[in-house]
């Protein structure tokens, strides 16, 4: 694994993250609810340690985005798992660009309202904050709610850089804020952020972390990797990195084996779900 912490020199913590903590705390008091966003693929990884301390006495829903790129299976352990521990006020798993799954978010934020005395009225507005990591769908998720592209979206983390109120409907301000860093482990979870695109590229080493994302794969996807790399599949990650350039004609002018392209490709193709729907993290109850 590649030491997160170096990555440090190459500023993959940047001042909208830094703004994005005071702007947090800021604008906490305006709100009566919390939503917090981490990828489904990895909740544990994707769990902002500052926003999850900060917020501990608002209300707050829990959201395991991008469901539809995890193993479902993996998923429903994680719902249990975050039920047990109630660490929260619900809990649900999403796809952020399902319109019939995110309007059930609303249901779920109905039931805590009314359960703190918030009684739905025309002339009384509610509102909520949207937080989570960098490019974990955040604008996604309130794009979807709202119906409408309201926020600004791309597969890259910074995209919002500063606060967005959106309007859901009658009744309900959402407000979207830009993503920060602040997590757990960052030695441990530092390639898992790097692989799920929470951190920017050039911020980090693309070959290490396609190294990290092979050798999960050797050993959690046995029946992918014959698939892909036939019977080599047992062979060094630096190998099978080169035998994927390859069987992809990655080369340079003169032949040579364009490693680093091959590199992001292949976490691209995992980011996009190219390789079915794999989870990064299983609950330990």
């Amino acid at each position: 694994m590649n030491n997160f912490e170096d990555s440090n020199k190459y500023s993959w913590y940047p001042g909208h993250m830094r703004k994005a903590r005071y702007l947090i705390k800021q604008n906490l008091k305006n709100v009566d609810l919390v939503f917090e966003l981490r990828d489904s693929r990895a909740p544990l990884a994707t769990k902002n340690s500052y926003i999850s301390n900060i917020v501990k006495y608002k209300k707050k829903i829990l959201l395991l985005g991008k469901s539809d790129l995890s193993n479902p299976s993996v998923t429903n352990l994680w719902l249990q798992y975050f039920k047990n521990k109630n660490c929260c006020d619900g809990v649900l798993a999403v796809n952020c660009k399902n319109f019939k799954q995110t309007r059930n978010i609303l249901n779920v934020c109905g039931g805590v309202l009314r359960e703190r005395g918030f009684k739905k009225s025309r002339h009384i507005r509610f509102r909520a904050m949207v937080v989570g990591v960098a490019n974990v769908g955040k604008s996604t998720l309130i794009n979807s709610l709202v119906g409408s592209k309201k926020a600004r979206t791309g597969n890259f983390p910074g995209v919002t850089l500063s606060k967005q109120w959106v309007c859901l409907n009658n009744n309900i301000d959402l407000l979207d804020m830009p993503g920060s860093l602040d997590v757990e482990n960052k030695e441990e979870n530092g390639y898992i952020l790097e692989l799920l695109g929470c951190v920017k590229y050039g911020a980090f080493d693309e070959e290490n972390v396609a190294f990290e994302l092979l050798k999960f794969l050797k050993n959690n996807k046995k029946d992918l990797m014959q698939n892909i790399f036939g019977l080599n599949w047992q062979d060094e990650e630096y190998e099978l990195l080169n035998l994927y350039a390859k069987r992809r004609s990655f080369f340079k002018k003169g032949g040579e084996i364009d490693i680093k392209r091959a590199a992001l490709f292949l976490i691209e193709e995992f980011r996009n779900g190219k390789f079915g729907r794999i989870s990064l993290q299983t609950p330990k109850f």
